[in-house]
């Protein structure tokens, strides 16, 4: 099963982020025509991978932190370690951001 977020509340209610367990990727699609919009890209303009991802989820703006980062957990070195973090907006105009 790979992990799946909602996009925030503020945004588009129509799509999903869906992590690939596989290769760590974070892949956008239209959750109504399931159309595939993008990969999400970290600050290089290059698509963001996380070893070993597992789960992902916004915040919500109480106990959950805040609904304007994406947190993940994941299992970096074949599960052999656990990482709780979170993925933040960068204020630059990249392809990612903009489509």
């Amino acid at each position: 099963m790979e992990p799946i977020a909602l996009k925030r509340r503020d945004q588009h209610p129509g799509n999903r982020r869906i992590g690939n367990f596989g290769d760590g990727r974070v892949n956008a699609f239209n959750a109504i025509t399931g159309q595939f919009e993008g990969q999400m890209l970290d600050s290089n303009n290059k698509p963001l991978s996380i070893d070993g991802l597992w789960a992902l989820s916004f915040g919500n703006n109480l106990n959950a932190g805040s609904s304007l980062e994406l947190y993940f957990t994941a299992g970096p070195n074949d599960e052999a370690n656990g990482l709780l973090g979170k993925i933040t907006p960068v204020a630059t105009d990249q392809k990612g951001n903009t489509e």
